[in-house]
């Protein structure tokens, strides 16, 4: 795995100015612009707390006067199935918002350690593999695919490490 991730830092170094050019050209302004999920989401929470407020009034209306009790039921569930909804349609947008944040972080920690990287590595550096790598897939065509924290991925075959 050591010699692996030497062929794919390596790699990664030769062409690091590319890499670092294409990250802030395309890839930073994809993901570090997330105010069009933060309008959603406040639109998002603008309708829900209206919902709210609704549901609450309905409440009291049933408190403060008598009414047909299942005509409230079927109102109140309704209005309690649309307010669920739009807390689910609430979280996965904050989530999409926290996702988009841990992308950028990640990107910029890759070209963080490709800046700082001046050399061609001899030896396997523990501290550049957590900075460059997210993850790694072994396949059963004995291939290892690096799955760098920029987003993109590289494949050795493991036949190139010996």
């Amino acid at each position: 795995m050591e010699r692996a991730f030497l062929l794919v830092a390596n790699r990664l170094l030769v062409e690091k100015s590319n890499y670092i050019a294409e990250y802030q050209e395309k890839f930073l302004p994809l993901i570090a612009d997330t105010s069009s999920l933060e309008e959603k989401l406040s639109e998002l929470l603008a309708v829900y707390n209206e919902m709210v407020d609704e549901a609450e009034e309905l409440v009291k209306s049933n408190a403060a006067r008598a009414q047909d009790q299942a005509e409230y039921q079927k109102r109140f569930d309704s209005l309690a199935s649309k307010i669920k909804a739009k807390t689910d349609e609430i979280d996965a947008t904050e989530k999409e918002i926290s996702y988009a944040r841990v992308r950028k972080e990640n990107a910029r920690i890759f070209i963080d350690a490709l800046q700082g990287t001046d050399s061609l590595l001899q030896k396997f550096d523990i501290a550049l593999w957590h900075r460059l790598v997210d993850y790694v897939t072994v396949t059963p065509d004995k291939e290892l695919i690096f799955h760098l924290r920029s987003g993109r991925e590289m494949t050795i075959s493991l036949g190139d490490v010996h």
